[in-house]
């Protein structure tokens, strides 16, 4: 009993995880295809974003899916603020 009460609540924390690294549905889908392709295949049109995350716990082992998220949250705070390496044009436009 044991097991499983701490099987449910590292699934809990994982979803927790997830909603707040992954924001959007779109978020989740791209983490998919990135790095769970084979989930991605799964997902169908209108499948909401719950039954993904739900799909993604059932299937990838807990310690597998942390180590995942902590390298996407290692890049994303490595990563300057959106738009800094693209300059903004010109008023006038490009010469």
């Amino acid at each position: 009993m044991l097991r499983k009460t701490m099987v449910e609540t590292r699934t809990a924390e994982l979803r927790k995880t997830i909603n707040k690294l992954l924001p959007t549905d779109q978020d989740i889908d791209a983490f998919c295809l990135d790095y769970y392709r084979n989930i991605h295949n799964k997902f169908s049109r209108g499948m909401d974003r719950v039954e993904k995350i739900t799909r993604l716990l059932q299937e990838i082992e807990p310690d597998e899916l942390t180590a995942t998220l902590d390298r996407v949250a290692q890049v994303e705070t490595a990563m300057p603020p959106r738009g800094i390496l693209r300059p903004l044009k010109p008023k006038g436009g490009w010469p």
